[in-house]
């Protein structure tokens, strides 16, 4: 239940050269970056074409980079719909902040290389919907569904998500679930269900809090439309 066409929710790459104006907290970044990780990945390691040619990693550029990308979207000299969005309401404080954050992380293994790579991830895939169908709040609405059809679209959403090489071709969360009025009932089920998998499988507390980085958000978009 994650949201990848909605995913220009990170910062754009920018490589103008504009001093920071306010000094950056690392640790305010970290929650006000929550949506970047969707894209950009939980430290920003996951590698995005850049308009001038080849990719990058919010974690690989200078916090000064991210901060001139970031005013040039606000500016209008770059434009994304998404990000425009996301960056038209951001103080000059958010952005130091959110950049002194990428700043302090650097490059280390992606979520997905954290995860396991897809196998694993296809294996939680898997033991999340089996345990959706176990559960009375959620088997209406799963039986429903095309099993197979949906444990290889989420585990390519998942495995995009993370930073992985899969991608995502199904609808985003809003457009999926318009007009199926989940309820806050069936939130909750699939929250419990997924702590269930994580325990199953063991998953480390840091990659438990950087999967619910990534689906969290994402609830707005799922419940109640």
């Amino acid at each position: 239940m994650i949201r990848i066409s909605q995913l220009g929710l990170g910062i754009a790459l920018g490589l103008l050269s504009l001093n920071i104006q306010a000094a950056g907290n690392p640790e305010l970044g970290k929650a006000k970056a929550m949506y970047c990780a969707t894209c950009h990945g939980a430290a920003g390691e996951r590698k995005l074409p850049l308009w001038q040619g080849g990719e990058s990693a919010l974690a690989d550029l200078s916090a000064n980079k991210i901060v001139s990308a970031l005013k040039a979207y606000r500016s209008g000299q770059r434009f994304h719909p998404m990000m425009q969005f996301f960056v038209m309401p951001m103080t000059e404080q958010d952005m130091a902040d959110i950049a002194a954050y990428y700043g302090s992380v650097g490059i280390g293994p992606s979520l997905y290389e954290r995860l396991g790579g897809k196998d694993a991830i296809n294996a939680v895939v898997r033991d999340l919907l089996g345990n959706g169908m176990a559960d009375a709040r959620l088997k209406p609405r799963l039986s429903r569904l095309d099993g197979a059809r949906c444990e290889r679209q989420l585990t390519d959403l998942l495995c995009q998500a993370t930073g992985g090489p899969c991608k995502y071709t199904g609808r985003d969360m809003k457009t999926a679930h318009a007009g199926a009025h989940v309820t806050e009932v069936e939130w909750q089920a699939f929250a419990e269900n997924l702590v269930k998998t994580f325990d199953r499988f063991n998953v480390p507390e840091r990659e438990r809090a950087d999967l619910m980085q990534l689906i969290g958000p994402m609830k707005a978009d799922i419940v109640g439309h």
